[in-house]
């Protein structure tokens, strides 16, 4: 498949507003999760991520968990997977190492991590649309695709940036002022992480619904999704929910 789109449209990248990878240091090593290819995942050592941007915290992972969306990894159905891949984008953890211009976060602080990379200075991150932005993507085919630049992703194909995911020890977070949430101690991790997708992508869900008191509203599939926005719905006061 990324063969196809290379074809088709190259293999362009272009600038971003962060180094896409991080530095490693080779004497020291992790435990990741890797894509080998389709229907294969690996459990692996990989050199520990270090600092690449003052911008940057390097992460101890205390909790990460796998997303639907980790199907299409998985499957082969998503192209710009590349052997030695590290997965996935739901993930939290303790503050290992800051840099030099990252001012809300200490070592030693819990976060949780969003999915998304965002900048906090594009014209999309300005309005708060930071799901939009296009400035921490080195891959431009999406541009070609779809008409507009992602973001980077955390471990979702070299499409979305190639960007080393979070089902490892260690992970390294670019602008983790604005990318990381700190978490209260008597939250635990188990309710802490679904911040990082679940939970702000049903209520989203929600929001472009429009989900109003007394509605009647219809989910077409009860995943984890389906199920908290089923939720949320609730919240809303919606008068009945069919899934």
């Amino acid at each position: 498949m990324r063969s196809v789109i290379e074809n088709i449209f190259g293999a362009n990248k272009t600038e971003t507003s962060t180094p896409p990878y991080p530095n490693y240091d080779e004497t020291r090593k992790m435990h990741a999760i890797i894509w080998n290819g389709k229907g294969d995942v690996k459990y692996v050592e990989k050199p520990r991520p270090l600092i690449a941007d003052q911008r940057d915290v390097v992460l101890k992972i205390t909790a990460t968990t796998i997303c639907g969306s980790d199907l299409h990894l998985y499957s082969g159905a998503m192209p710009g997977m590349e052997k030695g891949d590290i997965l996935g984008h739901e993930f939290m953890g303790i503050v290992e190492d800051v840099g030099t211009e990252v001012k809300n976060l200490q070592i030693g602080q819990r976060v949780v991590v969003a999915f998304d990379i965002a900048c906090g200075a594009c014209n999309y991150c300005k309005l708060q649309q930071f799901t939009a932005c296009d400035t921490t993507n080195p891959n431009v085919d999406t541009e070609k695709m779809y008409g507009h630049k992602v973001p980077a992703l955390y471990g979702y194909s070299h499409l979305t940036g190639g960007i080393p995911g979070g089902q490892a020890d260690y992970v390294r977070v670019p602008f983790a002022d604005l990318n990381c949430l700190p978490i209260p101690d008597d939250i635990p991790d188990e309710k802490a992480l679904y911040l990082s997708d679940v939970i702000p992508t049903a209520y989203h869900g929600t929001e472009l619904a429009n989900v109003k008191q007394g509605d009647v509203v219809g989910i077409w599939g009860l995943g984890p999704i389906g199920l908290m926005a089923a939720k949320w719905c609730l919240i809303r006061k919606a008068g009945t929910v069919i899934g």
